[in-house]
């Protein structure tokens, strides 16, 4: 029985001190994110989940968009299932 894929990433978002809290909100309107914590000093910890991992690449990737954002870090990749690979094949 084949499982369904996941994909996960965490980063750790620099926010403007003074944007936090609309960089939170923005973050958290994303589907697939999840804030884990915001700090005063602008770091915000998330994680992004997906069952394709191009979705979560394009979705860290649009972070950077947000307005406040200084910069977006990818901490940790994680694929499972019998499909992580997204069915791409090198040719």
């Amino acid at each position: 029985m084949e499982s369904d894929p996941i994909h996960m990433a965490s980063a750790v978002i620099l926010a403007r001190q003074d944007q936090v809290q609309g960089v939170k909100q923005s973050l958290n309107d994303i589907e697939g994110v999840e804030v884990h914590n915001a700090g005063d000093d602008g770091r915000i910890i998330i994680t992004v989940e997906s069952p394709r991992y191009r979705e979560v690449a394009d979705i860290l990737m649009s972070m950077r968009d947000i307005k406040g954002v200084l910069s977006a870090e990818l901490v940790y990749q994680y694929s499972d299932g019998d499909k992580a690979s997204d069915g791409d094949k090198a040719h």
